[in-house]
């Protein structure tokens, strides 16, 4: 008796179809964010374009007339106009910081490629000067080490140079783009990693599945439609790998294993990742081109103190903080408006982590001011706080010295000395008589740490766009879990592992073989001997196709051939570390959302790198593998 589809089973199916259909390919797990992400990318773009930072001091100009310079050879007013911007650089915000960086890398790159070696040189150390954090500066400066015939070791010695800059706690925007880099990949990896298990998994049971349709000789027409229609309507709707995969996932779970079915919810879980990779992602972003993320850290010099001291006045009324009123009392101290920055730093609570720091300044300007007692009581509250402060130790040896009490004094410059002898020589050398608490020594490498937080704190807020892929997967294993339920197991055909023939459970209970290899090849049952040369000739077809199939896929996909055989779980894993090595070979570093990145010319390091692990891996867990038993 063949299977026969009752209709309602088939309309619960289409209206379970449906209801994943209309949300799915609305919000396509790729396009997810793609309206909150046009705002970040709008203001990204507007915050890299140099043309807007040529009206800031006049560096136009200054640039023209180095470029005239260089083209007529004149080495003074080539020197002359780089030492104006550096002075430019010196008195400016940060955007002119950082186009005049991009400026020369450009000049550099465009000589490169001319073949004007010395001058690309030049141009690549001038854009290091200004902005040395320039990962591409290093490693085009590499690049014509090499073509100059100095080998490689100069090459991945600037290189590596490069990278250790580019990487350095202090270049935090650019971590912060490497971090948005880093998590789309990842979310694509995972996405397309999940995709290729159902794809598959599913692989093994098409013929099952058309048999059921196509088994029955009476049956209409329309169900033989309806059969075939399932397999090709997902491929003809113009979804995705991600979607394609979902619909045959739902087709095909009732043919599904025991163990499959639970890899299946394994994998699953970790496709729940990916919403947290998404709100990680977003809130990095956002950071980007946050005001207050710009005043927190201190990657680039501020030179404008007027427009820093209104733009954190207008931060400290719409979101206070201790933070915001620290770096606002520092740049009035700095301007010289000495009472205001007083009052600010009595407004800082004790509780505040800031409020340390704050007393070490106040003792700075009551110094300046000549009240000596005053400053020692304002850097001994510090000392109470916080004890690890070389600064404080240093600013009481000023002041101690100053009311003539010179061994208290040598003994604070020693304490000094212990907690940090590189500062406190550096000091010594410039000849600050005390030196003050900045942002930048307040923060440090924590202005990333805190960016971190952020993102972490920020992913976890349940925004409908960034919760929306646990949504399908949960709706995706619901309506395979109804699926399965609604279709009889008894009347679900199964292949033979011995030979392939389909055939259904009734015929042969507690086995994976159909009745005949049973008789034949377990019960040694007396069969004809025409019926047993018939069967060893189909188990030998078998067996060879199968073989080579896995094979096949498998030197294309490894971990596939576990997953077509016994339905491993390591075989998913296999595969979804093929696809992280295969993503992170071919893509480039240039791609990295970073304006410093598209200046990246040349094979990097890290791509040969790729490329080896990816073919180890290959010959390892592709080629070696295909040739085992499964």
């Amino acid at each position: 008796m063949f299977c026969i589809v009752e209709a309602k089973q088939w309309l619960l199916f289409c209206i379970c179809g449906l209801f994943l259909y209309a949300p799915l390919h609305a919000q396509d797990p790729e396009e997810a964010l793609d309206k909150k992400e046009d705002s970040v990318a709008m203001s990204t773009v507007e915050k890299t374009q140099l043309v807007d930072y040529y009206q800031e001091g006049n560096l136009a100009q200054i640039w023209a007339n180095y470029l005239s310079a260089l083209k007529q050879g004149k080495v003074t007013l080539k020197d002359k106009a780089f030492e104006e911007m550096r002075d430019l650089k010196r008195n400016e915000g940060d955007p002119v910081f950082e186009s005049l960086g991009y400026l020369f890398l450009q000049k550099a790159n465009e000589e490169n490629t001319m073949g004007n070696y010395e001058s690309a040189r030049e141009n690549y150390l001038h854009a290091i000067q200004m902005n040395p954090y320039l990962w591409p500066a290093y490693v085009n400066l590499g690049h014509i080490k090499l073509k100059e015939g100095k080998g490689w070791k100069s090459f991945v010695s600037m290189y590596l140079k490069g990278f250790r800059k580019a990487f350095d706690g202090q270049n935090t925007y650019f971590l912060l783009a490497v971090l948005d880099w880093f998590c789309s990949n990842l979310i694509w990896i995972l996405i397309s990693s999940f995709s290729l298990y159902c794809l598959i998994v599913s692989l093994k049971y098409t013929r099952q599945h058309l048999f059921i349709f196509l088994s029955d000789k009476n049956s209409p027409h329309t169900k033989v439609v309806l059969g075939v229609l399932t397999l090709v309507l997902p491929l003809l709707l113009g979804l995705n790998l991600y979607l394609v995969a979902a619909c045959y996932l739902i087709i095909f779970f009732p043919f599904f294993s025991s163990k499959e079915k639970r890899n299946t919810y394994i994998v699953s879980l970790f496709l729940l990742i990916v919403p947290l990779l998404y709100g990680f992602q977003y809130a990095v972003q956002s950071l980007q081109v946050s005001k207050e993320f710009k005043h927190r850290n201190k990657q680039f010099y501020l030179g404008d103190s007027e427009r820093q001291i209104a733009d954190l006045s207008k931060l400290l009324e719409s979101s206070p903080n201790d933070e915001f009123l620290f770096s606002l009392s520092v740049l009035k101290q700095k301007r010289g408006d000495y009472q205001s920055a007083l009052a600010n730093y009595d407004k800082l609570p004790e509780k505040s982590e800031f409020w340390a720091y704050g007393q070490i300044n106040k003792g700075n300007i009551f110094y300046l001011g000549h009240k000596f007692q005053e400053a020692i009581e304002a850097y001994e509250e510090a000392v109470k706080l916080r004890s690890s402060l070389p600064e404080v130790y240093y600013n009481l040896s000023a002041v101690r010295a100053a009311m003539g009490n010179h061994r208290e004094a040598e003994q604070a410059l020693i304490k000094a000395k212990n907690l940090d002898p590189v500062s406190v020589e550096s000091w010594e050398i410039k000849g600050h008589p005390v030196v003050n608490v900045e942002m930048a020594d307040v923060q440090g490498i924590k202005s990333l740490l805190h960016s971190i937080k952020v993102a972490f704190v920020h992913s976890f807020k349940l925004e409908m766009p960034l919760i929306n892929p646990w949504i399908f997967t949960v709706a995706i294993l619901i309506a395979c879990i109804v699926h399965s339920n609604f279709r009889n197991p008894r009347l679900q055909p199964q292949s033979c592992v011995k030979c392939g023939k389909l055939y259904y459970p009734s015929e042969s209970p507690n086995s994976d073989w159909c009745s005949q290899c049973v008789h034949i090849y377990m019960l040694k049952s007396d069969l004809p001997s025409e019926a047993k040369i018939k069967k060893h000739e189909e188990v030998k077809k078998h067996i060879a196709f199968k073989n080579r199939l896995g094979f096949l896929i498998h030197l294309v996909l490894p971990g596939a051939k576990g997953l077509l055989g016994k339905g491993r779980f390591g075989g998913w894993l296999t595969l979804l570390v093929w696809v992280f090595l295969l993503r992170f070979s071919f893509i480039s570093l240039s791609s990295i959302p970073h304006t410093s990145m598209s200046y990246m010319s040349g094979v990097s390091i890290l791509s040969y790198f790729m490329w080896g692990t990816t073919a180890v891996f290959w010959l390892i867990f592709g080629l070696r593998a295909a040739w085992q038993e499964d």
